[in-house]
């Protein structure tokens, strides 16, 4: 899975996540997360874009993401990059009620 060279405000909460994915990502890309049979399968990218998640948007180092993720309970960089990715399939395929509730609840 290949990223795009784009320039991108790095994202604050989940849902602009979603939406630089969108930037980032080439569509077959985005297309083969949709298509997933269920979101506990995106774990396949834990590696390339939730490595490239964790080291350019501050997961590892404080950045408003990081604190925004940390505050709903996701406690590790590995845990926030997965978190990303499962409601990222959620959106992709039209499903917002879970992402949206975590969203709402700061611990």
């Amino acid at each position: 899975m290949k990223k795009s060279k784009k320039k991108i405000k790095k994202p604050t909460n989940l849902e602009e996540c979603f939406q630089a994915l969108n930037v980032l990502l080439k569509q077959e890309d985005i297309e083969e997360i949709r298509n997933l049979p269920s979101k506990s399968k995106v774990i396949k990218y834990h590696f390339g874009i939730g490595g490239w998640m964790r080291n350019n948007w501050g997961l590892w180092k404080g950045s408003i993401l990081q604190k925004y993720l940390l505050e709903r309970g996701v406690g590790h960089p590995d845990s926030m990059s997965d978190t990303i990715l499962n409601f990222y399939h959620d959106w992709l395929n039209d499903r917002h009620e879970e992402w949206k509730e975590f969203d709402k609840t700061i611990l």
